[in-house]
């Protein structure tokens, strides 16, 4: 991240003085914010660049748009797609942190990847209800991703067992939590 930068210039507001030690006149100044001028006896206010708020929004902005493109290619159902947006190797964990992560290469994500967008979720529906969706319904029905979802470089969209991180070659989709019957699925 860019680091902040606070630029302060500060003018002696002495109303009887007009030059510097030197006794030279003191040129006006432009206001940075305004383009207005000023004499020597005002201050000028600096703004402090808020550089690390313009990165956050700029870093949610790119993720609207990877999320847009992969949100459509999860609707359609596009492999390839989905893949191109996939970073490798691609690496998954069982449900719990203790569980081993096993990685795969692109062609082996090929088999994988739907049964990922199968995977079934249970989320908690009214009261005590439960809810079965999948992981691809979760992605379709999420037309954007809350800006609190985002943890600097890295998203985890709303009750999706997805995360996606900002890699050199920009937003990619770079890990998946399983479940075991998917597990099951995909044949460990």
């Amino acid at each position: 991240m860019k680091t902040n930068t606070l630029l302060t210039i500060v003018l002696l507001t002495a109303t009887s003085c007009s030059t510097d030690s030197s006794n030279k006149p003191i040129p006006e100044m432009t206001a940075l914010d305004t383009g207005d001028q000023r004499d020597n006896r005002n201050v000028i206010l600096a703004k402090e660049d808020d550089s690390e708020a313009d990165d956050e929004q700029d870093e949610y902005a790119d993720f609207g748009e990877f999320w847009s493109e992969f949100r459509q290619a999860v609707e359609e159902n596009d492999i390839q797609d989905i893949l191109e947006l996939t970073n490798f190797p691609f690496e998954t964990r069982g449900e719990m942190d203790s569980d081993p992560i096993i990685k795969y290469s692109e062609k082996q994500m090929r088999k994988v990847m739907p049964l990922l967008l199968e995977q079934v979720v249970i989320l908690p529906g009214k009261g005590t209800e439960l809810h079965e969706t999948t992981e691809a319904q979760i992605i379709i029905n999420m037309k954007t991703v809350p800006a609190k979802d985002l943890q600097g470089e890295s998203v985890r969209p709303g009750n999706s067992n997805f995360v996606f991180e900002k890699t050199k070659d920009g937003w990619k989709f770079v890990f998946a939590y399983v479940n075991e019957p998917t597990y099951e699925k995909i044949g460990k």
